[in-house]
């Protein structure tokens, strides 16, 4: 003998949130220890390079924070592009 189980609709519980399907939040800011990691150098590099103003940094209060499109331009403009 099987046992089927089937779901009535109108006695579960659905809301908006269960319908919208989730995506990963894309990362606009990166640490200085990813950064440091996506470009593979050392944290002590990259914190030479951003005082240098080779490399741009946002200061959000005591926190530093790179965004992916400052690391791509500090590789573009090492590259001479």
């Amino acid at each position: 003998m099987s046992s089927t189980s089937t779901v009535d609709p109108a006695t579960t519980s659905s809301t908006p949130a269960d319908l919208i399907p989730l995506s990963p939040i894309p990362r606009l800011l990166l640490s200085p220890v990813e950064a440091a990691a996506a470009l593979r150098i050392s944290p002590r590099l990259l914190w030479s390079k951003t005082k240098a103003r080779e490399i741009p940094a946002i200061k959000i209060g005591r926190l530093t924070r790179y965004s992916p499109s400052a690391l791509q331009g500090f590789i573009d403009r090492a590259c001479g592009e």
